[in-house]
This record gives structure tokens, C-alpha cells and sequence, in this order.
């Protein structure tokens, strides 16, 4: 596979958005005045000024929240790198569907919209009641020992993820959140972490 990721989408080379470092200042003046002991809610609490930055706001809102979750099987499972066979891509398509999947629960209990995904299980599980079938194979090649995917591929699965993201928020979504499921996934991302990484990548 090429190392060059535009693959003719200048999209992918447009730096991101900037962090509005007005609106983080007045989010942080904000929480220092709040009736709190300062810094007392740790992490949440720069996480909360890190997304009024990125909002250009000091009172920072995530509804209503968009979660984009994608499923697809990954071939370098035939290698034994998962304690569970391939099929439990295709049940937890289905579970995540239906409602019994954690994700489904969470999403759920947030009041959380959700899109589902089928970019390529190892089984077609034909039409699914809120699942949209994008499907671009049977799965990923075996990575020990072909290419993950072809660049048309690539490309394909590129544009499914940012019109997905753009559709979100034109419906109005303040965060979105990607989720991705599929047996030997581990295996991919951690390749896929030491490639774009290289040298630098300490475990």
C-alpha cells in the first residue's frame, strides 16, 4: 500500500481548525470562579476547557452528540492474534443493531444518536434495520501477508468516515463520537500506530 494517504483527496492535507485560545482563556477564568475548589475536578475539568476552545465558546455544550460506529472483519485474524474467531464480528454487528451492545447501552442512556456501519464483515449479513451497508469486501486482506486494502479501497473508506462526520454536523451534532469493531482490530491498529510512528513509537 502506498504510504501517501491524500490519495487525491486534498481534504486530507487541510490542517485542523484552530483552538480558540480567547475562548479557552474565558473558560478557564469561568472554572476558577465557579463555587468549586480550583483544578478539584481534574481531568474533566481541562477536558471542558480543552472543547471550549475547540467550540469558541466559555460555557462548552456536547448535545446533541453524534456516535459514528463502523464494523468491519480484519483477515489478519486467520493469524490467531484474537482469542475469538471472526463470526463475533458479524454477532456483534447485529448486537450493536439491536440494542445489547455496551455502545448501544451508552448511547442510549445519553440520549445519544447512533450510526451504524457494515464496511465489510466476513459474512453479507444482508439488510439490517439501522445499520448502513457500505460494504467494501469480505474484510481486510491478511496484513502478514498482503496489503490490508487496496488504495481504491482506501479511498473509498476514507470518504464513507468524513461524509459520515459531515453529515453529522449538518443535523446539528456538537460531538462526535467514531467507534470501530472488528475481530483482529488490536492487531491492525497497533501496525498501523508503529508505521505512522516509526522510530519515535516508545511502548
Amino acid at each position: 500500500m502506498s504510504t501517501d494517504m491524500s490519495l487525491g483527496h486534498p481534504w486530507l492535507r487541510d490542517p485542523c481548525a484552530q483552538i480558540d485560545i480567547a475562548a479557552t482563556e474565558a473558560a478557564r477564568f469561568r472554572q476558577d470562579r465557579l463555587t468549586k475548589p480550583r483544578g478539584s475536578l481534574g481531568r474533566l475539568e481541562e477536558m471542558a476547557i480543552r472543547l471550549c476552545g475547540m467550540q469558541g465558546t466559555a460555557t462548552p455544550s456536547v448535545d446533541p452528540v453524534q456516535i459514528l460506529q463502523f464494523v468491519s472483519d480484519h483477515g489478519v485474524a486467520t493469524e490467531g492474534v484474537s482469542l475469538y474467531p471472526r463470526v463475533v464480528s458479524f454477532q456483534m454487528l447485529h448486537n450493536i443493531a439491536s440494542g445489547g451492545a455496551p455502545v448501544s447501552v451508552m448511547a442510549a442512556a445519553i440520549g445519544a444518536r447512533m450510526e451504524i456501519f457494515d464496511l465489510g464483515v466476513l459474512t453479507d449479513p444482508g439488510p439490517i434495520m439501522g445499520v448502513r451497508s457500505e460494504r467494501l469486501g469480505t474484510g481486510t486482506g491478511n496484513i502478514a501477508r498482503e496489503p490490508a486494502m487496496t488504495e481504491e479501497q482506501l479511498a473509498a473508506a476514507l470518504e464513507i468516515g468524513r461524509t459520515a462526520v459531515e453529515r453529522a454536523i449538518a443535523d446539528g451534532a456538537r460531538l462526535v463520537i467514531c467507534g470501530e469493531m472488528g475481530i483482529g482490530n488490536t492487531t491492525e491498529a497497533t501496525a498501523l500506530t508503529c508505521a505512522l510512528l516509526g522510530p519515535s513509537l516508545q511502548i
